[in-house]
């Protein structure tokens, strides 16, 4: 037996199995339930064939999309790299100060999703101090805040200092959102136009 080339482990571990895998763990939640391990290991093949996707053998360059360019720039950290706006730059930093103070007394206080929200802006200051690190750009991006925008919105009522977080982290996503357009317009109308051309009906409801 050659123990150094198994080619049931190549059969098992292409491109293919995650998707299937993916398929199959969306087929399960929407059957039993969603639990926390289930939803965490379906989440974790879904980036998978993510990467699988666009992986290439030919290139070591990527060359990024307008959604993976939302996972991995901030404006706050965007915001010092840039002279010029002082008004933004104050804000950014007020608004990190600000939710600092508030995620740690709601994480004192065991309000909501405080320790993430928490997690978040402590990544974001970190930005401003060390060396950018990927998986600390994407934890602090523009669509990392978005989703705990949301999330922070489902534990609305959960305590003071937590409701205030949400807001904020609204306040925040809206801006990102707002400067990403600024910056990437040309790519974001061009992918719209893109989605528009697949299905022209659906978006016709949108325009009536």
């Amino acid at each position: 037996m050659n123990l150094e080339y198994v080619r049931d482990f190549d059969a098992l571990q292409v491109n293919a199995t995650p998707y299937v895998l993916s398929a199959v763990g969306l087929f399960s939640m929407a059957c039993n339930g969603t639990q926390v391990p289930l939803l965490g290991m379906t989440l974790a093949l879904m980036t998978d064939s993510y990467f699988a996707l666009r992986y290439s053998d030919n290139s070591d360059q990527i060359d990024f999309n307008v959604f993976e360019m939302f996972c991995r720039e901030s404006w706050t950290n965007q915001a010092f790299d840039v002279r010029g706006i002082l008004h933004i730059q104050i804000m950014a930093m007020t608004i990190i100060f600000a939710q600092l103070f508030f995620t740690i007394v709601g994480a004192i206080n065991l309000e909501g999703f405080s320790v993430i929200f928490l997690s978040f802006y402590v990544a974001r200051l970190a930005q401003f101090f060390g060396k950018n690190i990927l998986g600390l750009q994407m934890w602090q991006s523009n669509m990392t805040c978005l989703v705990l925008a949301v999330l922070g919105m489902m534990s609305f009522g959960s305590g003071t200092f937590s409701n205030i977080a949400a807001v904020l982290l609204l306040v925040d996503s809206y801006i990102g959102m707002t400067i990403f357009y600024e910056k990437h317009s040309f790519e974001v109308e061009k992918v719209c136009t893109s989605l528009y051309s697949i299905n022209p009906k659906f978006f016709a409801r949108f325009d009536n």
